[in-house]
């Protein structure tokens, strides 16, 4: 089957088949890094999960590649996009099984990385650097160790004051080396400032009394209120990555459950990136967002209808998912920008900071190269265009010519880049390679083709880690400097 050939479905399948075959990549480096032990006495754990891993992950490729030899007209296609499914449900079941069971061996401790780019995006609320660790989940989690200690231990709880907070950040294994994944932190760091603020609390009293709402339905407006309001705030902080991460994690769990719609937790996805995209008006520097929300809505409508059969049920389901998005969802969402924009939080107060496309184009071409991008200068167009400037420039002294030219050096200083900026481009970069795959010949079907695109991905993650180390050293030399000249 040639690139061009590739159906919605197919595409789909590769998206989930890549999310999967990268997180499993990366547990496999986890477990390889743990080794067997001082006393081997991890050796059996670590090499029965790493078996199991590269079993399901074979069949997976042997499915990929029965597909990549015929096309859509062919008879046999049906059966073999159902023995695909089929077996990508097994290796996500598989993967998520295998790592909540990787609370059986050691922790490794946080990268810091994590810590920095946290830093970056909440300078103010990083006063107490919250504690991170790395839990056996596949999704992110925050809460309260001093209510955890009140509820379970009172009489040890109840040694702290009234208003004390821990609030501990918690990250999946399998995303501790990818500074794209620990970007969903932000959301549960939203969640803490949340609390703080009581930004939802006030969002459903606020819409409860606008619209005549029945008490009986408090409980869910809350819950719903509560993951918009960290959407928002990490989405102001950190751009859409933090929603786009949350949206990898759901291609990993994918093939097993139905996607998209509502739950008594969580508002769909799909709602939630619709919030995002209000929001921050999604102009032209943000294209690479609205394309994935474009993808995401396509693969949603195909989990819809491989789960129901009913086209009228589905038109029903949909019907009822968008009026709630429109009429509740959307409009508690306004609510909350509201009430962010009323409180004295400078960064939170507006829509997500811009981002100059041409500025993000520079990064990625970096990217490409294999060079991090923890600083930007002006483009080398306008600095060649000023360096003209000043050569055409008549000085009437010597003196003036020294202190232009001084002033023309200072436009070729590179200023840290927003730790916002640096997770986008690297986001777009990985949307690259993703994409690159569509276009491949056989997508994900031999084991070499895998290997090259974790690889990819892999070699992404390091420039992104040490692009966000780079940065934050290159932040506190010009603090220390100018600290000096000041003195």
């Amino acid at each position: 089957m040639s690139p061009q050939d590739l159906t919605p479905e197919f595409k789909v399948a590769v998206r989930v088949g890549a999310e999967l075959f990268y997180r499993s990549a990366q547990v496999k480096k986890y477990l390889d890094r743990l080794g067997p032990g001082e006393s081997n006495q991890h050796r059996l754990l670590v090499k029965s999960f790493q078996l199991a891993l590269e079993d399901v992950e074979t069949a997976s490729i042997s499915s990929f590649e029965a597909l990549a030899d015929i096309t859509p007209e062919d008879p046999s296609w049906n059966q073999a996009i159902e023995t695909l499914h089929d077996n990508l449900r097994i290796f996500s079941r598989s993967f998520i099984d295998i790592h909540e069971l990787l609370a059986l061996l050691p922790r490794e401790s946080i990268r810091p990385e994590v810590l920095f780019a946290l830093e970056g995006c909440f300078p103010e609320f990083f006063e107490h650097q919250p504690p991170v660790v790395l839990g056996s989940i596949v999704n992110a989690f925050e809460f309260d160790f001093i209510d955890i200690l009140k509820d379970r231990l009172p009489d040890i709880g109840a040694i702290f004051p009234e208003d004390k907070r821990i609030y501990v950040l918690q990250l999946a294994i399998c995303d501790a080396d990818s500074p794209h994944a620990c970007a969903i932190l932000c959301h549960e760091l939203g969640h803490a400032m949340d609390v703080r603020h009581k930004i939802s609390v006030w969002a459903v009293e606020e819409f409860m009394s606008r619209f005549g709402v029945d008490e009986s339905l408090r409980p869910i407006l809350l819950y719903w209120c509560r993951e918009l309001c960290a959407d928002l705030i990490a989405s102001r902080v950190a751009g859409p990555v933090p929603i786009l991460t949350i949206l990898s994690i759901e291609y990993c769990i994918y093939p097993q459950y139905s996607i998209g719609m509502h739950s008594e937790t969580h508002p769909s996805t799909l709602a939630r990136l619709q919030v995002i995209e209000q929001d921050m008006d999604c102009s032209d520097d943000l294209s690479g967002f609205r394309a994935e929300i474009e993808f995401y809505k396509n693969a949603r409508r195909l989990n819809l209808e491989r789960i129901c059969t009913d086209p009228n049920i589905r038109k029903e389901t949909e019907n009822n998912h968008r009026v709630l998005t429109e009429l509740l969802i959307k409009q508690m969402a306004t609510l909350v920008c509201e009430r962010l924009s009323s409180l004295d939080l400078p960064d939170l107060k507006v829509p997500c900071r811009r981002f100059d496309q041409a500025s993000l184009d520079r990064c990625v071409e970096r990217l490409r190269r294999g060079t991090p991008v923890s600083s930007q200068g002006e483009s080398p167009e306008s600095l060649e265009e000023k360096v003209k400037q000043y050569r055409k420039r008549v000085f009437k002294s010597q003196e003036e010519r020294i202190e232009a030219f001084k002033n023309l050096c200072d436009e070729f200083a590179e200023k840290p880049l927003e730790v916002a900026k640096i997770l986008l481009s690297g986001y777009n970069y990985k949307l690259e390679v993703m994409n690159s795959l569509y276009e491949a010949e056989r997508p994900l079907g031999n084991k070499e083709s895998v290997t090259s695109f974790c690889d990819s991905l892999a070699t992404l993650d390091l420039l992104i880690g040490s692009s966000i180390v780079t940065t934050r050293v290159h932040k506190e030399m010009l603090r220390r400097l100018e600290k000096d000249q000041s003195t």
